[in-house]
């Protein structure tokens, strides 16, 4: 009966300080790991929280990538659009000087030159691309801009609508087509600039002074493309804006699902280091005791 109690106190000390040890091991991990829980069975609510707010994070990440993206695209058409702006009143400062009653032909003649470098600068804007894309050709991976046969060809229609998705409920244009840029309704930049520089060789004035006012009215045109894009930016703007304010909350509340509190986890562990000793030495008396007993 004896070696039978005996028995059975030290299986029982085993058991207590295999369990003692066991809370020690678990808190030292989460310790050492800095989160609350090793496997999803050590905590399935906060699992589950957990691998809710990683999707959110992941699809916050993709609106981002796709954001930043736009934000590229878009940038490269601004920067595109303000040359042709550029281009233009160079074009107008030329026409208004040919236009001058002292202009001499020699004159007329340098400056139909530079209109003549200036238009095929814009075909070359016109025809800009972005990672390999046309940017104002559409859906055409084509150029946009072609010069035929006593005038000039465009690809892309204004239906050609570019569409990005940079957030869950936000969606942006990314493009103009080159006939939103480069047409007035009544003509298009490069048959008039065409025309202007026929008009310098010919000396017809009453030609090179109405090309001031078509020059106007292509400038607002180009304007108008260029409100577009700086309201797509905008829009773009203020979504990434949202979206790393998202990410941020969506860390925070990652955190607060998984990762411990440094000062609970090292108290915890030095109470489960304090109770292990203490079960290991009451373990170690009772023992000897019941040995002394069982001997006896």
């Amino acid at each position: 009966m004896i070696r039978t109690t005996f028995q059975s106190m030290t299986t029982g000390a085993q058991m207590r300080l295999m369990a003692r040890s066991a809370a020690m091991e678990a808190s030292s991990a989460r310790l050492s790991s800095g989160k609350q829980y090793a496997r999803p069975s050590d905590n399935t609510t906060a699992f589950a929280s957990a691998t809710m707010l990683r999707g959110e994070l992941s699809a916050a990440e993709s609106y981002k990538s796709a954001g930043e993206d736009a934000q590229s695209k878009l940038n490269a058409s601004d920067s595109q659009l303000q040359a042709v702006s550029d281009r233009l009143m160079r074009v107008k400062e030329l026409t208004i000087q040919a236009a001058n009653a002292t202009s001499t032909p020699a004159i007329r003649t340098s400056i139909r030159e530079e209109v003549l470098q200036i238009r095929d600068e814009l075909v070359g804007i016109a025809n800009a691309k972005y990672q390999g894309q046309p940017l104002f050709a559409g859906f055409s991976s084509g150029n946009a801009v072609t010069p035929v046969a006593g005038g000039w060809s465009f690809t892309g229609a204004p239906t050609d609508r570019i569409i990005r998705s940079i957030s869950a409920s936000d969606t942006v244009q990314l493009n103009v087509v080159a006939s939103e840029v480069f047409t007035n309704g009544t003509t298009d930049t490069f048959t008039m600039l065409d025309k202007l520089a026929t008009d310098l060789a010919s000396g017809n004035n009453a030609g090179i002074t109405g090309a001031i006012t078509t020059l106007d009215q292509t400038s607002d045109v180009v304007s108008s493309a260029q409100a577009r894009i700086g309201a797509a930016t905008g829009l773009v703007e203020r979504a990434l804006a949202r979206n790393s304010s998202q990410q941020i909350t969506l860390h925070s509340d990652l955190a607060n699902v998984e990762d411990i509190d440094l000062t609970e986890a090292v108290t915890d562990l030095n109470r489960q280091q304090a109770a292990y000793q203490a079960a290991l030495g009451a373990t170690s008396k009772s023992i000897q005791q019941s040995l002394v007993d069982w001997l006896r």
